[in-house]
């Protein structure tokens, strides 16, 4: 004899929640329109349909902004930026994979965050990593900053967020961090510079 922990009232709830609900053309067309004015509501209050490329000189700036023909305050749509870039299938992810990194085995995870050598000890093995988190965090803060301090810059404006997120999935720009990209990287990987 088995124990039952369900009380009546859950089996009961279970049992209706199995059978499918009927439901008439009014109800349907009812949720329909709902569904509709949900999407229309979204799409009015959606504004994370946009990139942004931030570049550190006026060289690289210009060269771009003339391909992809940016106005005067330095917008552009996103269909304009598909046709001057390379193939999807061409561009190359920039970052080394884990399985690249953990293929040598001469480098230990510890070194692979910032390739700084360990003399085997706990100490050393310490000291490797405090130096390299430390290189990792100035060198990405330094990074940021430039990409965000720049007077260069090119606003890509797409259809809606599902357009720009297609965009960034085909072109693997994932690890750049949109929606503020440094551009210089992006656009070498999109066949730009």
């Amino acid at each position: 004899m088995g124990f039952d922990f369900e009380s009546k009232k859950s089996r009961k709830v279970s049992k209706k929640a199995k059978e499918p609900q009927k439901i008439d053309s009014k109800t349907a067309e009812y949720r329909d329109r709902a569904k509709a004015d949900k999407k229309r509501y979204m799409m009015a209050v959606n504004s994370n349909y946009w990139l942004s490329f931030s570049f550190a000189s006026k060289n690289s700036f210009d060269i771009v902004a003339s391909k992809l023909c940016v106005d005067e305050q330095g917008y552009t749509f996103g269909d304009v930026l598909r046709e001057h870039c390379r193939k999807p299938s061409d561009v190359k992810r920039s970052f080394k994979s884990r399985r690249e990194k953990l293929d040598n085995p001469r480098i230990s995870v510890i070194d692979s965050i910032g390739w700084h050598e360990s003399d085997g000890t706990l100490n050393g093995d310490a000291l490797a990593m405090a130096a390299a988190l430390i290189e990792s965090f100035e060198s990405g803060f330094a990074e940021r900053k430039s990409v965000y301090s720049s007077p260069y810059r090119i606003e890509i404006i797409f259809r809606d967020e599902d357009d720009m997120k297609s965009f960034c999935n085909e072109y693997k720009l994932g690890a750049l961090e949109p929606p503020y990209i440094n551009g210089d990287r992006a656009c070498k990987m999109l066949g730009l510079l």
